[in-house]
């Protein structure tokens, strides 16, 4: 699992997400911006299970998306985190590899703004 110190100097390293949808990497502030621990491994985890099961559709358009070149932005509610009443933006890109995907957390959002 990817690190803080795995991070290049000056960047943000992205999660990493296979084509097929599964978790390969989380850096720790993603991990912690996300609910979980620095040393929780959700490798092999799918995406879309942040989501819940209604909802579900909409994470796989996005990564089908950025799987062809489109980065695209979604909304995830945190509620699933303890004592959490916020929302976040995550972006979805290309790596430039067929079979990989980056992912960023761009911006919590607070839930009052819609």
């Amino acid at each position: 699992m990817m690190t803080r110190d795995a991070r290049p100097e000056g960047s943000e390293a992205p999660a990493v997400i296979c084509a097929d949808g599964r978790m390969v990497a989380l850096p720790q502030d993603i991990l912690g911006t996300l609910g979980f621990a620095p040393d929780d491994d959700l490798s092999g985890l799918p995406f879309a299970s942040f989501w819940p099961l209604a909802e579900r559709e909409v994470p796989a358009r996005a990564l089908e998306r950025a799987r062809v070149g489109k980065p695209c932005q979604i909304d995830l509610d945190l509620a699933y985190a303890a004592d959490r009443d916020q929302r976040c933006r995550i972006e979805l890109s290309a790596s430039g590899r067929d079979d990989v995907i980056h992912m960023k957390v761009v911006a919590p959002r607070d839930p009052a703004s819609g």
